[in-house]
């Protein structure tokens, strides 16, 4: 009996350690790498990427994983991208494999006219694991002050004066 494949190439939620990644159980992880810059463009939609096709390259290479799964893989991925309502799709793209070889491999891509998305931030660097933590870092800090007032002291606790108004 011959064991079929597929390389899908995961770059938002899906990423290890990631609230996604779960889905991705009994898949074997190959390496991280990048996909080339240029086709899609990637954004912020809240908790997850992503990927929309350009028409005019602007994207740096976009960060991410490679990982092979059997066909019961790829339907778990395509159930969560949704790719039955069209939500997402599989496109086939190139990406820059171990020792510059190039691959082509499936990424869940938004489908859909880009103007629906023009308003969602674009993650300008293309590394959805960077804009999170960045992103993350930049909530927490706007969370320690209240009007001009630092809310939480040097140690991370409550500053006693910072309520008492």
């Amino acid at each position: 009996m011959r064991f079929t494949s597929f390389r899908v190439f995961v770059y938002g939620s899906l990423l290890r350690g990631l609230h996604n990644h779960h889905v991705l159980d009994g898949a074997r992880f190959m390496c991280r790498t990048t996909m080339e810059g240029g086709r899609y463009t990637m954004l912020d939609l809240g908790s997850y990427p992503a990927l929309v096709p350009v028409k005019t390259p602007d994207q740096a290479d976009i960060a991410g994983e490679l990982y092979e799964v059997n066909a019961e893989g790829l339907a778990r991925l395509d159930q969560l991208e949704g790719t039955a309502s069209g939500f997402y799709r599989r496109d086939r793209v190139l990406l820059a494999g171990p020792g510059s070889l190039q691959v082509n491999v499936y990424t869940m891509v938004m489908s859909g006219s880009n103007a629906r998305y023009a308003d969602a931030p674009r993650v300008a660097r293309g590394d959805w694991r960077e804009y999170s933590a960045e992103r993350a870092h930049d909530r927490s800090r706007r969370a320690t002050t209240m009007g001009g007032r630092k809310m939480l002291d040097e140690t991370g606790k409550p500053n006693k004066g910072a309520s008492d108004q």
